[in-house]
């Protein structure tokens, strides 16, 4: 990746350690600010008051501060949630494509109601301090009383003949506002894309939508709104074999014919990490590499002489009952640095 300096894109500790052995050399002569090497952050919530039975769903768009431009820095941006007493209760990584990346924080009802810190940053942007983090704030309060829930009826997700999965789920929407009329709306919530339903009632009076989940779709939001204006929602996973797999390039990324470890995390449903194996192929299906995580759902793989022509491909064999199991390794850099890290007896070299 260009820059005005020789920087490696490593933790601060290590950056640390080579500006105590050696020295750092520029290109020019003239030493630009902070600013102009730091990537602006930005995370866009889709609310800024939720309950503490919600989901806050979050969009991280990162650019590079000189140009503007997405796509050009960090494969991967760390979003913290703090409460009020300023205990961390939700860590995300997330994996960004062209400097766009998805993902969210489920509320609990054990949380502490009050102000909550969202907290958005890179690999990178740690080199400069947290005055070039992300941050903004959002309100918790309690949760939703109980009958809004009651109005949720058998919230499952189905599968048709043409192997379409759909919302199955019966509304009563009278059970959390009394006075509720006609007007009624439906909103779906999937991979922070929002859609608005149309509803009709049955022959029992409940409202029946008629929606298909898109096939992308990993987490789903389905919020209620009558029209006096109360709301109530519930976060479902459509599959309950869903996996998550995420790659981390020692050095922040893949450079073409450079071999390079990079560390991976296999995560279930709920973010807990779970143990499976696979393979990572290259566009024409040829295995290049073997991976299997460790009790916690970790380990680390080495690509021997990436190519920036090719899209990887990790392909997840064990267990069978994983579902989602092909994910996209991060591009692979036509030009940049590769950083490894070993430690040999008592050294780190």
């Amino acid at each position: 990746m260009a820059r005005n300096y020789f920087f490696l894109r490593i933790h601060t500790f290590l950056l640390f350690s080579i500006l105590l052995s050696g020295s750092v050399f520029s290109q020019d002569s003239a030493q630009p600010s902070p600013a102009a090497q730091a990537e602006k952050i930005y995370l866009q919530l889709d609310n800024t008051a939720y309950s503490t039975d919600q989901t806050v769903w979050f969009k991280a768009i990162v650019t590079d501060a000189a140009l503007h431009a997405p796509g050009t820095g960090s494969g991967v941006l760390y979003a913290e949630l703090t409460d009020p007493n300023e205990n961390i209760v939700d860590r995300k990584t997330v994996k960004l494509q062209q400097g766009i990346g998805n993902s969210f924080f489920q509320l609990a009802p054990g949380y502490t109601h009050g102000i909550y810190q969202v907290r958005g940053y890179t690999a990178w942007n740690r080199n400069f301090g947290p005055g070039y983090f992300f941050t903004t704030y959002i309100t918790v309060a309690g949760p939703q009383d109980k009958r809004e829930h009651d109005a949720f009826r058998n919230l499952t997700v189905t599968e048709d003949a043409d192997k379409q999965r759909r919302i199955s789920v019966l509304l009563a929407p009278e059970m959390a506002d009394s006075s509720a009329g006609r007007k009624i709306t439906f909103i779906i919530t999937t991979n922070a894309k929002t859609d608005t339903v149309n509803m009709k009632k049955n022959g029992s009076g409940l409202y029946v939508p008629d929606y298909i989940i898109p096939a992308s779709a990993e987490i789903l939001t389905v919020q209620v709104q009558t029209e006096n204006n109360i709301t109530y929602s519930k976060t479902v996973i459509p599959d309950p074999e869903y996996t998550d797999l995420q790659f981390f390039p020692e050095g922040g990324d893949f450079v073409h014919g450079l071999p390079a470890a990079a560390g991976f995390k296999v995560t279930d449903s709920k973010g807990k990490g779970r143990q499976a194996e696979g393979e990572i192929i290259n566009s024409k299906k040829e295995v290049i590499a073997r991976f299997k995580t460790n009790k916690l759902g970790m380990g680390i793989v080495v690509l021997n002489n990436p190519d920036s022509a090719e899209k990887y491909m990790a392909v997840i064999t064990s267990p069978a009952t994983i579902t989602q199991k092909y994910r996209p390794l991060p591009d692979v850099k036509a030009r940049g640095y590769a950083l490894s890290v070993r430690k040999v007896l008592n050294s780190i070299i």
